[in-house]
């Protein structure tokens, strides 16, 4: 998981410095506190699914395009973390889990939700 933390910041980092914003105008833009961007971007703390969207908004960018540059930096990552050795019998817990977590999401949730599935598959088959 560390990696995956570590990676995620990393692209955040990458993307506000990008736009030439500081942490602090990305944490107003997020209505975030400044501290916390300064931790997600360190891999000290995972941000939620609505937070990484507020991110992203502020960052004028799709959550997709998030998670396809924590991959693009081929190192041990979020996706390949998902991927490392899970036994066969994990799989239908796995599922389950995500289908419970299906259950909270509104339609603008569950749309962004679909396009980062998209992008993640069209990733793994490239």
């Amino acid at each position: 998981m560390k990696n995956s933390l570590q990676n995620l910041g990393t692209a955040l980092r990458s993307f506000r410095r990008q736009r030439g914003l500081t942490q602090e105008q990305l944490a107003e833009r997020a209505d975030l506190h400044s501290t916390y961007i300064a931790k997600i971007e360190a891999g000290q703390r995972l941000p939620s699914l609505d937070t990484l969207i507020s991110i992203a908004d502020a960052l004028q960018i799709p959550v997709s395009a998030v998670i396809v540059e924590v991959e693009r930096q081929g190192k041990p990552g979020i996706l390949h973390d998902a991927r490392a050795g899970q036994p066969s019998e994990n799989l239908q817990q796995v599922k389950r889990e995500i289908s419970y977590m299906l259950e909270d999401l509104d339609l603008d949730q569950s749309l962004l939700l679909r396009e980062i599935i998209r992008a993640i598959r069209a990733y793994m088959t490239d």
